[in-house]
């Protein structure tokens, strides 16, 4: 299962990429930092690695090439460097296993709270059914990813989501669906920014 899991996992993420290479930094370079590095945590282990970079995005000055950029980047790591994969991974993963009861209960009464008053509708329709996914309830979790869908046919984050579910039902060729959904949207994120600059 867990296997199943890592493979559906990495169709998600692996869109066609060309290996970066620049004067400023390799994917090489940060993933065997990454690999080499002592500290605790996925952010503080890739932060000490991104020296080169920052330096390459702040020449740039341009705070929408440094989001594409780092999509980029991260996209290339979970492709080409094993640690950072498997880290990302057990991340992803334990955001969805570690939620204190008390806790979810009065995120969901929240969350709902804001859906009734029309804010971010679509946004916190996916959020809601997140939580409805790690407290087990996949029905109603698939009905309210499905409207934040419908509101929202191009925010790749609530196929992330519905894939996920599908993928806990064991639906592993929706989940592929989902995944390839997220895909193409990225996809068309990046041939966007890449327009623009």
């Amino acid at each position: 299962m867990k296997k199943t899991f890592h493979y559906t996992f990495i169709l998600l993420i692996i869109i066609s990429c060309n290996s970066q290479k620049d004067n400023y930094y390799t994917i090489e370079e940060i993933c065997n930092c990454y690999s080499d590095s002592e500290l605790k945590g996925l952010d503080s282990k890739l932060n000490k690695c991104l020296t080169g970079w920052n330096r390459y995005i702040n020449e740039k000055q341009k705070t929408e090439l440094a989001t594409s950029e780092l999509i980029k980047l991260t996209k290339e790591l979970i492709q080409s460097c094993s640690k950072y994969q498997n880290d990302f991974e057990k991340m992803l993963v334990s955001k969805y296993d570690n939620q204190n009861e008390k806790n979810l209960a009065y995120r969901i009464d929240t969350i709902n709270a804001k859906i009734d008053r029309g804010i971010e509708v679509s946004k916190n329709l996916l959020f809601l059914s997140e939580l409805k996914m790690v407290n087990g309830n996949y029905d109603e979790a698939d009905s309210i990813i499905n409207r934040s869908i419908k509101l929202n046919p191009n925010d790749a984050g609530a196929y992330l989501i519905r894939g996920l579910l599908e993928y806990r039902k064991k639906n592993i060729s929706n989940a592929i669906a989902d995944f390839e959904r997220i895909k193409s949207l990225t996809q068309d994120f990046d041939d966007r920014i890449k327009a623009e600059y």
